[in-house]
């Protein structure tokens, strides 16, 4: 039995998914259009603003431990306000699924299968994520935590042959609009990065470990999401500066595109096409895995291939729609 559940600190470490995931492609470049050259700073706004998601997080995931979100939201609120509500969560987790798949599919394209159809590759994601959910919840956390390895290792590859080309002026000048696009940007990335966690809730606490010090793992598997994005975006625009972190879609993509690691390695921007693919492919797992739960069904993996369909279409829609 103690065989099947899962470790904390795998669960831990799956806080770090979507916090990378919706701040890669596009997060530095939304952010410094608000916040310009201090946009660094709006990422520790957001760190510690994001502490009061983390503590109502914990809180509910430590309530009633023999029930996932989906059915302590019936339990508190009554099976019919309490199913509304579960409508509403899982309609936004299908739009922010969509968008994952958008955003990727649509960077995917235009940067290495412009003579592919769309479809072929949204039709390859798919059957990984239905593949991935049809092995079980244990089964999403253990690729996770494999995945997250491998990440780390890009990142912090990746961005070793940045630091040469770091520039402290394209940092300069300092507080130039002020704090209020900064609390403003970091509101914003609070929001959209950290809010997401919550889908982890659908794993119910009594298929984890027993470990009392699980919430010291949660906020340390958080604090490095934080520091990561931090470094890589303060690695970006100091190297791009802020003139052109604005211009570019993909600041963090472009400025790898002109670097090399001892004169020998190349093409180390496709590291983080890779993070960026095993990201959405943990985070698109979950949320799928999230909304089949709702229909209750025991067969997780018909209901999960028909929201995958579902959301592939209408994706597939909005992309033609451009």
């Amino acid at each position: 039995m103690n065989k099947k559940k899962i470790p904390s600190w795998q669960f831990s470490s799956l806080i770090c998914f979507p916090i990378l995931s919706l701040y890669s492609g596009i997060g530095i470049y939304n952010i410094t259009k608000i916040a310009k050259v201090d946009s660094y700073l709006s990422i520790i706004i957001a760190y510690l603003l994001g502490f009061i998601l983390l503590f109502l997080f914990q809180f509910i995931f430590h309530y009633r431990k023999d029930l996932n979100i989906l059915e302590k939201n019936k339990y508190l609120f009554g099976k019919t306000l309490g199913t509304i509500i579960n409508i509403i969560i899982n309609c936004l987790l299908f739009f922010i699924g969509m968008t994952l798949l958008y955003n990727i599919s649509n960077f995917t394209i235009s940067q290495f299968l412009d003579r592919t159809p769309i479809l072929i590759f949204m039709i390859l994601i798919g059957v990984i994520i239905i593949y991935n959910i049809s092995k079980g919840i244990e089964n999403i956390t253990r690729v996770s935590t494999i995945f997250l390895v491998i990440m780390l290792f890009l990142i912090l590859f990746g961005n070793l042959g940045i630091i040469p080309h770091f520039k402290i002026d394209n940092l300069k000048p300092f507080l130039e609009y002020g704090l209020n696009p900064i609390i403003s940007a970091g509101t914003k990335l609070s929001i959209i990065n950290i809010v997401p966690i919550f889908i982890f809730l659908i794993i119910k606490k009594d298929k984890l470990e027993k470990d009392k010090k699980i919430n010291h793992k949660i906020i340390t598997f958080y604090t490095i999401a934080f520091l990561l994005i931090f470094i890589i975006h303060i690695l970006t625009m100091g190297t791009l500066g802020i003139y052109l972190t604005e211009i570019y879609q993909y600041p963090e993509y472009t400025v790898l595109q002109k670097i090399s690691i001892l004169n020998f390695i190349e093409r180390i921007e496709n590291f983080i096409y890779i993070k960026w693919i095993l990201n959405t492919v943990i985070c698109l797992s979950f949320i799928i895995y999230h909304i089949s739960k709702l229909f209750q069904t025991k067969n997780v993996k018909i209901s999960s291939t028909i929201i995958t369909i579902s959301m592939l279409i209408l994706s597939l829609k909005d992309l033609y729609c451009q």
